[in-house]
């Protein structure tokens, strides 16, 4: 069903037996890779994973700069992935035996054989790319890509309704609130101020020492800086 894994949609669940690294038997689950990129890509049998999957494995530390991992998917039981891996592979290769992965990413043709491709997974279980090929380098360029085009994250200022436009003028206007020259060492108790989040940030404005103009000034309000 190729409406299933359009690029744009969530990926395909699935739970998929594998072999890892040393022969390791895993029980594959797509959600356990939630908030990590993936690569999933298809190879028809196990007499062509010297090209594929090597060639994915030569350059996992491509990928997991990337903070990308990887997995392989055939037809094949986990016992031939077992015999012809050897447990070599670094990464998982699924052992598709009722083809329902392949299936549910549209890579079944109608002999029942796997099609050769790749697709790419983003950090929310949302297919970002489909690709016609299994080649490492392709799929990484592709990744680099689609990395690159994020969104940088968001930072937001939030100024207090009554600070004024510029700190200096305000700075400049500072009347002493003590006559002795000498800096007081206490400060009236600081407010909490709510914001559009339901938390609160303290007001500074009330505290009775001013290292940027004279001791004894009180302190204009300032900016306040926060990120999501």
């Amino acid at each position: 069903n190729k409406t299933m894994c359009e690029v744009g949609c969530a990926a395909p669940p699935f739970r998929c037996p594998a072999v890892g690294y040393g022969g390791r038997l895993l029980e594959i689950d797509l959600r356990s890779y939630s908030g990590r990129y993936l690569v999933i890509f298809f190879y028809a049998f196990n007499n062509g994973i010297v090209r594929s999957a090597m060639e994915f494995d030569d350059r996992r530390k491509d990928f997991e700069e990337a903070s990308c991992d990887l997995l392989g998917c055939s037809i094949d039981s986990v016992l031939s992935h077992c015999a012809h891996t050897e447990g070599r592979l670094h990464f998982p290769l699924l052992g598709d035996v009722s083809c329902k992965v392949a299936k549910s990413y549209g890579m079944l043709t109608d002999t029942g054989s796997i099609q050769p491709g790749a697709f790419i997974i983003d950090d929310k279980q949302v297919l970002r790319a489909k690709l016609p090929t299994s080649e490492a380098s392709i799929v990484l360029d592709v990744l680099h890509q689609i990395l690159a085009s994020r969104p940088p994250p968001r930072l937001s200022c939030k100024r207090r309704i009554d600070q004024p436009k510029n700190c200096e003028e305000k700075r400049s206007k500072c009347e002493p609130l003590f006559p002795s020259t000498t800096p007081a060492i206490n400060s009236a108790p600081i407010q909490m101020e709510p914001v559009s989040d339901n938390s609160y940030l303290p007001r500074y404005d009330q505290c009775y020492i001013d290292f940027f103009t004279k001791p004894g000034c009180r302190l204009p309000p300032c900016s306040i800086f926060t990120s999501f």
